[in-house]
């Protein structure tokens, strides 16, 4: 579910200066502006000020611009977006992500965010025995655990934060702030304001 497009799937796709002003609450993965891109897309100029929220027993991924991207050897590019919108994402049972710019992202894409802005509040609620990520611009991944354990991953997955900054607030249940959980080993973050709430997923260079 998405304010301008819930599913993108064709390749080539160009978004260029959209803005939602409304509502977007959904199961699943939701996003300001599109909720699920499974192509390549080039992504500018686009703002999110309405409320994003998911919730339900599977999955949950919202964010401020793109709620999930999910395809291996594609690149996503996305320019100059702003998120003003809070963005909850609730789920009792299983994994949440919640961030500014891009929620999740699964199997192994090429990702650059670049010269974004999330000023929205951005909350996670998840159960205590799941995965949660939060954060300014870019939320986790859904294969955490290929990262975490398995060296062999190291650069397939390529993602660059050039230039990004996040003025919300990040809450998760246990009250405090939590933007920075796991490692992962091939992207970067590079001229950006407040570097360690941009992505759930610390990345290291």
């Amino acid at each position: 579910t998405g304010g301008i497009s819930g599913y993108l799937g064709g390749d080539g796709c160009v978004i260029i200066g959209c803005k939602n002003y409304g509502t977007v609450s959904s199961k699943g993965a939701i996003g300001g502006i599109v909720g699920k891109i499974h192509s390549g897309i080039e992504m500018r100029y686009c703002e999110n000020y309405g409320a994003v929220s998911t919730s339900g027993t599977g999955e949950s991924s919202a964010a401020g611009i793109i709620g999930c991207v999910r395809t291996t050897d594609k690149v996503y590019n996305v320019i100059e977006c702003t998120n003003y919108g809070t963005v909850t994402s609730t789920n009792k049972s299983n994994n949440s992500f919640a961030a500014g710019i891009l929620g999740v992202w699964k199997n192994y894409p090429t990702i650059n965010i670049t010269r974004c802005v999330n000023e929205g509040a951005i909350a996670v609620d998840n159960a205590e025995s799941a995965w949660g990520y939060i954060a300014g611009i870019l939320g986790g991944p859904i294969h955490q655990n290929k990262f975490e354990n398995d060296a062999d991953q190291s650069g397939t997955v390529k993602i660059t934060i050039n230039g990004c900054t996040n003025n919300g607030t990040l809450t998760r249940p246990s009250g405090g702030a939590d933007c920075a959980v796991g490692t992962y080993r091939c992207g970067e973050i590079a001229s950006c304001s407040d570097r360690v709430c941009l992505s759930g997923w610390r990345i290291l260079c």
